[in-house]
């Protein structure tokens, strides 16, 4: 397993060698034949920053799949793995005395195992929440609050202005419950505060998630090279920008830390028309 853990997959950069090497080649000899105010050159040279983004966020996806490997190396090693040998050490142990065990023994062992469950149901989950599936992302929200609460001791406090149920498309879902998960991973981690405010609200044209902390704050401007081409908040920003919205940050230290994301409102039936039409046009 320890292979698979170290060894990162070779697909984002196939894909950039690929499409975006000779794409890049074409752009530069554009800038060298171009005068130096001709629109054709200027073109070139936002699509040159732009092909630098992609790599940027190439090298990201491959530093997060790293990360996310280990992670569950760690999460396996750390909770399962250790309770099945505690498991498998008191079975042996009963074993080699060759005494007939007792419903005491058998009673422990059994909730070795059961624990080992809860372990693996808990990873599961963390991989891949059931509740998208089953809910809105109001309440998968406010899942994933109560759940972090309980687990990490926090007191992020979620208030949900959502009165109607929106049935958003499952890849703008998916994003906006990741990207709340992540901002809550970064209070925790970074903020050195345990308490948070977390608001999500619907407007007719977007949906908003607000995420403000009161912890230790950061500086903007070096804060502002993550989302131009970092990682962390520009992989988040990024993402954002792919369904037409975008990501504010309001910060300054000593002074918390506020994160507004805003997207379009795309529910599963203008996602379904984007598609009809795109195939008659």
């Amino acid at each position: 397993m320890g292979d698979n853990v170290k060894t990162p997959s070779t697909a984002p950069h196939l894909f950039y060698r690929l499409c975006m090497g000779p794409f890049q080649k074409l752009m530069q000899l554009c800038c060298r034949k171009s005068g130096k105010d001709d629109p054709i050159t200027a073109h070139a040279a936002s699509l040159a920053r732009r092909t630098t983004q992609l790599k940027q966020l190439n090298e990201h996806l491959v530093f997060c799949e790293e990360i996310q490997r280990k992670t569950i190396a760690s999460d396996l090693h750390d909770s399962i793995a250790q309770t099945l040998g505690m498991g498998i050490s008191r079975i042996k142990n009963i074993t080699e005395s060759g005494t007939t065990p007792g419903k005491e023994d058998l009673h422990d062992i059994q909730c070795v195992l059961e624990q080992a469950v809860r372990e693996v149901r808990s990873l599961i989950y963390r991989l891949s929440p059931p509740i998208l599936d089953d809910f809105d992302i109001d309440i998968a929200i406010g899942f994933l609050v109560e759940e972090t609460n309980a687990r990490e001791k926090t007191q992020f406090i979620y208030t949900n202005h959502v009165k109607d149920p929106i049935p958003l498309n499952h890849a703008l879902k998916i994003t906006l419950y990741r990207a709340a998960n992540e901002l809550l991973t970064n209070i925790r981690k970074h903020a050195g505060t345990l308490e948070a405010k977390i608001v999500l609200s619907v407007t007719d044209q977007d949906i908003i998630l607000q995420v403000k902390d009161q912890g230790k704050g950061m500086d903007t401007e070096k804060v502002k090279n993550m989302l131009d081409g970092g990682f962390g908040l520009y992989s988040l920003s990024e993402r954002i920008q792919n369904f037409g919205g975008t990501l504010t940050l309001d910060s300054a230290p000593g002074q918390g830390t506020h994160i507004t994301i805003t997207t379009p409102l795309q529910t599963k039936e203008s996602a379904h028309e984007e598609k009809h039409a795109h195939h008659c046009g």
